[in-house]
């Protein structure tokens, strides 16, 4: 089993972003503000949540995708993938089908180290080619 994690330079951008909402809720808190504060404390909770927390789980016969702390888990079977697509740098599309219906998920580039992601990409690649035929 493979996993692909929370990259550390997201998890550090998300980290910086919470504490400057922080920051920035404790200079409002004297005006009676306080969703600001209760929006940091989500903001870093979320964040410290996802800080090692595996995105994608590759198994033998299927994927585990997990993009978000109150995101659902999604079981995605290697024969039910028909692609994997490249839109742009930062958009990455997994094709697949779910009792026969055509469905697409984003894969969150920007939480995934370049490398991993292109590794995965390549894996993903290699399950859709055909299995070679053996004579017997």
């Amino acid at each position: 089993m493979k996993s692909i994690k929370t990259s550390k330079a997201f998890t550090k951008k998300q980290t910086t972003l919470g504490y400057i909402l922080l920051v920035a809720a404790a200079l409002l808190i004297f005006t009676g503000r306080i969703e600001l504060l209760a929006l940091a404390a989500l903001f870093l909770g979320m964040t410290y949540y996802q800080k090692d927390k595996d995105i994608i789980k590759i198994e033998n016969d299927h994927l585990e995708i997990k993009i978000g702390a109150l995101a659902s888990t999604r079981f995605i079977k290697f024969k039910d993938i028909t692609s994997i697509e490249a839109a742009s740098p930062k958009k990455v599309i997994l094709h697949y089908k779910e009792d026969s219906k055509p469905k697409k998920l984003r894969i969150p580039v920007h939480m995934i180290e370049q490398t991993e992601l292109d590794e995965f990409i390549i894996f993903i690649n290699n399950k859709l080619k055909p299995e070679p035929a053996t004579s017997v």
